[in-house]
Order: structure tokens, then C-alpha cells, then sequence
């Protein structure tokens, strides 16, 4: 392990013991839209994840969603903070929301870790070393075909042409007869879930960088199959993500990809 891996593991499990202690007890704010939302459990978690990151690397640059100021994503050393993963879920009292810490360098993921501290499990990964669920090795399911899939989304804050894309696509899915649909509320937490073959298929038109920066590297790790909602691999700078079991990435790209969502829009 890494010192950046086992750094982002113990600021991740430091914010969490922390947030759980605020849940049910936090005041909430909208950004944006009154479903666009942020706590004081956010703040507090990505203050307490900075502050132990710089405690190690103090030169090191911070992007986290609650900054003001984001450094470029290329930059030399920069870590990617997602406070609470699954805000609306959290200040709703359900519990399934995560943390995700990642670093990169000039614009590569490293290692990442995403925290579910409901439930107790940490995911995480190093480049080119596997990736873990609570230090057991993960991998992607062995899924052939849509028609023995279970699939998560997500949906993006707009109400719009997105949204309407994302509707019509699980249309789409269900007359290819997939087990299931699920949409959990934590991107971070549906690429873990890709990762250790909970689910065999995940697709978003449009994400954060910090919503998935780690969780990304922990699906590669594992095995599986990733690129941008309009099917180029872009990684740290994709703007959405479909991740399945390399074994569906054909049959999943036909239905939920969307070629010309970045010119369209």
C-alpha cells in the first residue's frame, strides 16, 4: 500500500465516523435547485479529510466539491474529494451515501478509496495492483448477456434532456429483458457495486469529477469495462460514465450510449 492509498483509507474512515454522528442532525441548504442539495455534515467531512491529507502532503492541491477554488485536474499531485456521496440520500436519513477520496497525478488516477460507512465497507484500489472491498480482492461479475443483468442509473440534477434520455433508455433495457433496474443515489457506490459484481452495469449521462474519480479506477481494477456516456474513454475528464462486465459492453453500449451528447449540448 501506498502512503496516498493508506492516507485517503484513514482520512475516508476519519470524515465517516464523524458524519454518522451528524445524521439526522444536520441543517440542509440548496444549491442550484431544492434537489440539489448540500448539509453541514459535507462541509464538515471534506474540511476533516483536507486537513488530514495536507497533515501528510501539505504541498499537495485539494478539488473538492465543496470548494470555492478548484485547481486544474492535471495538475502534478491533486487529490479528489467527495464529501458525502449521496447527499439527498443522506439528509434524508437513508443510509447509503459514501465518501470518495482519490489522487491523481497530471491527471491520472493513482489509488482511490470510497467509504460506505452505513454499512461498513471500504472499497478501494491502486493502479495497476487490484482492488478490494474491506481488503478481500474484487472483481466484476461473469454476466454474458442483458437478459441475466441487474443495471443501476443515475440521474443528473436537470429535468430535462437528460432526464428524458435516461427514461427512454430504461425503456429500452426492460425490452432487453434485464433482471432488474436499480438507482441507488451514490454514482461513487454504484461503481463499487460494478466492481465487485453487485450489479453488472452502470450508466449516468452526467457526473462530477469527484463523483466518480475513485470509484472509476476501482471498476478498472476489478475488471471492468468503462468509458463516457458517448463510448470514449476519457476517464478523469469524462463528463458522464457507462461501466459494465466487459462481457455486456457491446450489447450495453447499443442501448444506454449516446454519441452526441457533448455536441448536442
Amino acid at each position: 500500500m501506498t502512503r496516498e492509498l493508506e492516507c485517503a483509507r484513514d482520512a475516508a474512515k476519519k470524515a465517516g465516523d464523524v458524519i454518522l454522528t451528524m445524521l439526522g442532525k444536520v441543517q440542509i441548504t440548496e444549491k442550484e435547485s431544492n434537489f440539489n442539495l448540500v448539509t453541514t455534515a459535507d462541509t464538515a467531512s471534506q474540511q476533516i479529510i483536507s486537513n488530514y491529507i495536507h497533515e501528510y502532503f501539505p504541498e499537495d492541491l485539494i478539488f473538492g466539491e465543496e470548494n470555492d477554488a478548484r485547481p486544474p485536474l492535471d495538475s502534478e499531485r491533486i487529490w479528489i474529494i467527495d464529501p458525502i456521496d449521496g447527499t439527498t440520500n443522506f439528509a434524508h436519513r437513508i443510509p447509503h451515501f459514501s465518501i470518495s477520496v482519490a489522487f491523481a497525478q497530471k491527471g491520472i488516477v493513482q489509488c482511490g478509496v470510497v467509504l460506505d460507512p452505513s454499512k461498513e465497507e471500504l472499497f478501494s484500489a491502486q493502479r495497476g495492483s487490484g482492488a478490494w472491498c474491506n481488503d478481500q480482492p474484487i472483481s466484476v461479475s461473469a454476466a454474458g448477456h442483458l437478459t441475466a443483468a441487474v443495471i443501476c442509473t443515475g440521474f443528473y440534477y436537470e429535468r430535462g434532456p437528460l432526464m428524458l434520455r435516461t427514461i427512454d433508455s430504461l425503456k429500452k433495457l426492460f425490452l432487453a429483458n434485464i433482471q432488474g433496474i436499480r438507482r441507488t443515489g451514490s454514482a461513487a457506490l454504484d461503481l463499487c457495486y460494478v466492481a465487485s459484481g453487485r450489479f453488472d452495469g452502470y450508466y449516468e449521462y452526467r457526473l462530477s469529477t469527484w463523483d466518480f474519480a475513485a470509484g472509476i479506477l476501482i471498476a478498472q481494477e476489478a475488471g471492468a469495462a468503462c468509458c463516457d456516456s458517448d463510448g470514449v474513454k476519457r476517464n478523469l475528464f469524462s463528463r458522464g460514465m457507462i461501466c459494465c462486465t466487459p462481457a455486456l459492453q457491446k450489447e450495453f453500449l447499443d442501448i444506454v450510449c449516446w454519441p452526441d451528447l457533448y455536441s448536442s449540448s
